[in-house]
């Protein structure tokens, strides 16, 4: 889990610094094959993202300990809307959505087809690319100490400031906006 997460989100990275490439020289040339290049690339960096989090929900969901993510923000026993909760409590998990969000908008951009779309594009390449680049630093498939490991039966769960309704619905809503 720890090596394919680490791995999608480089790739997720060099995809987008591709894509932020393709749509400046499709603004420079003109050529088509640049801009489908380029709007491939940002679909697939969207069906890598899905992944990244298809996986770090199953480490959630099976209390896989040895991610520190998981490790600091789900428990064995918290209720299940808390452990669905836990996979935005961290700050990489908050990361992570924006990004994916972000890249939502982006295939919803490529749909319009407009004439400022590249532009718009590479500005938004920008920000995904240098969200993925915290992520590469602070990932949430970042391994545990296995000293810490070694002695872990459960993990230390949501705050307990964070234990409330609000907290299932915040950060996705908020990021909405």
């Amino acid at each position: 889990m720890k090596i394919a997460g680490m791995l999608l989100i480089s790739l997720a990275f060099i995809g987008s610094l591709t894509a932020t490439l393709n749509y400046f020289y499709y603004i420079k040339s003109g050529s088509e094959s640049y801009l489908k290049r380029a709007n491939r690339l940002h679909q697939l960096i969207f069906a890598i993202l899905l992944i990244v989090g298809i996986l770090l929900y199953y480490s959630i969901l099976v209390h896989d300990f040895s991610l520190n993510y998981v490790a600091n923000y789900s428990s064995k026993n918290d209720p299940w809307y808390y452990q669905f909760a836990a996979f935005w409590a961290g700050q990489e998990g908050t990361f992570y959505l924006w990004t994916l969000y972000t890249t939502i908008f982006g295939l919803i951009l490529i749909r319009r087809n407009d004439k400022f779309l590249p532009y718009v594009m590479i500005m938004l390449h920008i920000s995904i690319f240098s969200i993925l680049l915290i992520l590469l630093k602070q990932s949430p498939f970042r391994p545990i100490d296995p000293a810490i490991l070694a002695n872990l039966t459960d993990g230390r769960g949501l705050n307990p400031l964070l234990k409330n309704y609000w907290m299932i619905i915040h950060p996705p809503t908020l990021f909405l906006g």
